[in-house]
């Protein structure tokens, strides 16, 4: 796990290019602690550099850029290939003569590109990464990342010449890097609370599509992207699995994780993903492992006493965390230096403070994500089952009726009393906006979209899924069908970013076991009754629980990981909010400040919730005012 830098293109002298490549790697040095590296070649107008977080090796032998023994191809690279080591021994049988210098799996992973060339190396290695690699012979850099989107790759390619970094901050220290804020992607945070891939908060950059790989000629300038592997392809091609097999490979993929140079724990939510990771990794590992959890004093919130449950029957040594002990108003005001560019799921402040917590006694930390894309964990998903087949034919003023209806009840029996009654009423406005859906792709992206209010933003979004969500097939079950979108875009653009960003602000490695590529196969070709029956969910995992834990223990319902956001606006973060959301600090290029000021006044007085609509504003400024 690291950071990675680079730029192609434009004149420079070898101490310019070295001084550039030090200033990028600067930018990101929280995301490697432990040592910095830059390799430059003025004539080939390329530059690199590199953030190292040890975990595999902490030798200098792995130390990056790194060249292949052959010369060819250099290499700077973010994450961690699993099966490095089963790799190496195949390339140790077609090149016995081959001498290591280390035993990373950087080292590793270039040998594989020079035996086998780039694509079939990645599709041999089982990892996260994003890597960019120079090709000296031919003069190609070819930037990628893997499968699911688990590490982050952003790039700007224009007449300046081609400028890449794992975070916008390393593009921003480029002296040539020049943009403006995009407000198309502006309104996709406040509708979507993330900026979808391949946009980025900036007009002139972009972000490197998962599983793809693109080539860049000696100018900067594109030659191809196209991908190695697709989510489609697989959908495609799947054959059915059975829970069996779910276990067998999510237990191998566990295993394969835990395997560090550094202290390696689990983050336990006491839900039932990472519950099962903390499970199987107790029972992979020959210690006891650490496990973490976050606290809220709120108790509609807090599952740490769960938690605690699920540690004692597992007997991990478990460490609690405490997150109203912070100073929330400090904290939240640096998440736009923390998350990059401006991005608004609130549960990122636990995230980042369990990942905090975790770094002081550990370097690795495994975690559930993935397991409700995988296996229909969320409530849209038993929303898609339950009305995808349904409103598309019911008349549309029966649908807009229904929609008038429902918060008006929840109004009317008194669901705003309390913050389970808030809850409750944010749960009936949110069913009220899908009950208005006109067809199913409108279904799916109400589903989707946590909730904003028309005319916020001064860019517009029609309600088209967005581009990443094209090629996967419809003729499957609506349920099956969100998963696989959510697979394609939320969990790559909001989970996978919330937990990169916030892990790596602290210098902290996280592994998804879950996204193990063979775990994502198999789980793609579950039969559906193992995933969602009526309103149980994620059924094949829970029966998995149901063989090593005590009965009973995962039966509850879903809570999630975000805090009472609601709550801390009114109280806690009020002030803060005050002088963040004032008309003369947003930029009435891009919000409808009046509009701005009533949402505030209204959710302040306590009249209705309106979190979902304010965040994303607050952290753009949160982001904005980082950059001033």
């Amino acid at each position: 796990m690291c950071g990675i830098a680079g730029a192609l293109g434009g004149d420079y002298t070898l101490d310019q290019a070295t001084n550039i490549a030090t200033e990028m790697a600067v930018a990101i040095a929280h995301r490697g602690p432990d040592g910095q590296g830059t390799w430059v070649d003025p004539e080939a107008k390329i530059l690199l550099a590199h953030r190292r977080l040890a975990i595999v090796d902490l030798s200098p032998a792995g130390a990056q850029p790194f060249t292949s023994r052959c010369g060819r191809f250099v290499l700077t690279y973010n994450g961690e290939i699993y099966n490095h080591l089963d790799i190496r021994s195949e390339l140790e049988r077609v090149r016995p003569e081959i001498l290591w210098s280390g035993r990373s799996d950087t080292e590793t992973l270039v040998e594989a590109i020079a035996e086998w060339g780039l694509e079939t190396a990645l599709m041999k290695s089982r990892g996260m990464f994003a890597l960019a690699l120079w090709d000296r012979r031919d003069r190609t850099l070819a930037l990628s990342r893997d499968r699911l989107g688990e590490k982050p790759l952003y790039y700007s390619s224009g007449a300046a010449g081609l400028i890449f970094g794992s975070e916008l901050a390393a593009l921003e220290a480029h002296p040539r890097f020049c943009s403006s804020v995009d407000p198309v992607a502006v309104a996709h945070l406040l509708r979507r609370h993330y900026v979808p891939a391949p946009l980025s908060i900036y007009k002139g950059v972009r972000k490197v599509l998962p599983g793809r790989i693109m080539y860049f000629a000696g100018d900067g300038t594109v030659l191809s992207n196209a991908p190695y592997w697709t989510l489609s392809a697989v959908i495609a091609q799947r054959t059915p699995t059975s829970v069996e097999e779910i276990e067998a490979l999510l237990t191998s993929a566990v295993g394969e994780q835990l395997v560090a140079d550094v202290p390696v724990g689990v983050f336990l939510s006491g839900g039932v993903d990472s519950s099962l990771i903390a499970l199987l990794a107790q029972r992979t590992s020959t210690t006891r492992i650490k496990t973490f959890c976050a606290q809220f004093t709120d108790g509609a919130f807090d599952e740490s006493a769960h938690a605690r449950l699920v540690a004692e029957a597992i007997g991990s040594d478990h460490h609690t965390l405490p997150i109203e002990n912070h100073d929330l108003p400090t904290l939240v005001s640096n998440m736009g230096s923390i998350f990059s560019e401006p991005f608004a799921d609130a549960s990122q402040i636990p995230t980042y403070l369990i990942s905090q917590a975790a770094r002081g006694s550990v370097t690795v930390a495994l975690s559930g994500d993935g397991g409700d894309e995988l296996f229909i964990g969320y409530r849209r998903h038993r929303l898609a089952s339950q009305l995808g087949g349904v409103l598309p034919n019911v008349p549309q003023w029966a649908k807009d009726a229904a929609g008038r209806m429902v918060p008006t009840v929840g109004r009317l029996a008194g669901g705003r009393g309390g913050v389970v009654g808030g809850q409750l009423l944010d749960r009936l406005e949110k069913t009220a906006s899908i009950l208005g859906s006109r067809d199913l792709d409108d279904l799916l992206s109400r589903l989707t979209s946590p909730g904003t209010v028309e005319g916020l933003s001064s860019a517009s979004l029609d309600d088209a899924l967005p581009g990443g969500w094209a090629g996967l097939p419809r003729s499957v079950s609506h349920a099956e069908m969100l998963s696989w979108i959510d697979m394609a875009s939320y969990l790559p653009d909001d989970v996978l970013t919330k937990v990169d960003r916030a892990a790596m602000a602290v210098g902290l490695e996280t592994r998804a076991p879950f996204l193990d590529q063979r775990v994502v196969e198999a789980a793609i070709g579950l039969p559906m009754n193992e995933k969602l029956v009526g309103g149980r969910q994620k059924i094949a995992l829970r029966s998995i629980l149901d063989r090593h834990m005590p009965t009973g223990l995962m039966e509850r319902p879903k809570q999630g990981f975000s805090p009472p956001l609601a709550a801390w606006l009114r109280t806690t973060l009020r002030d803060w909010a005050d002088d963040t959301l004032g008309r003369d600090n947003l930029d009435p290029g891009l919000f409808d400040r009046d509009k701005v000021a009533d949402l505030w006044s209204r959710h302040r007085s306590g009249e209705k919730n309106f979190q979902y609509v304010l965040w994303p504003v607050l952290m753009y400024q949160s982001w904005s005012d980082a950059r001033r």
